[in-house]
């Protein structure tokens, strides 16, 4: 669902009147109905954005160089939230995801 110039600039139409002069019923209801169309082409086209973004892991090639106590020293790098170490697995956990690494 593409956002359409039309759809804003009556929203826009819409909102300046009501600041000025105030809106009839059918025009409240016009408004409405677009703000609802406005938001739901906004979540659909942010739901394709968020869902073609692709995180690197710039630990990836060197996972297994680290010790232990670097490992938890990850904690404090940008974008990581936390990181777990299992018998096989490293966890880290991004702010938006989790990534597994085996050792």
């Amino acid at each position: 669902m593409a956002i359409d110039e039309k759809l804003i600039k009556r929203i826009n139409e819409l909102a300046k009147k009501k600041k000025n002069e105030g809106l009839t019923p059918k025009e409240q209801e016009e408004q409405t109905t677009l703000r609802k169309e406005y938001l739901e082409a906004f979540k659909v086209n942010m739901k394709s954005t968020l869902n073609n973004i692709d995180i690197v892991d710039k630990y990836e090639l060197n996972i297994s160089k680290y010790i232990y106590e670097d490992i938890i020293k990850l904690k404090q790098e940008d974008g990581i939230k936390d990181v777990k170490v299992n018998k096989e697995i490293i966890e880290i956990y991004y702010d938006y995801k989790i990534v597994e690494k085996k050792k």
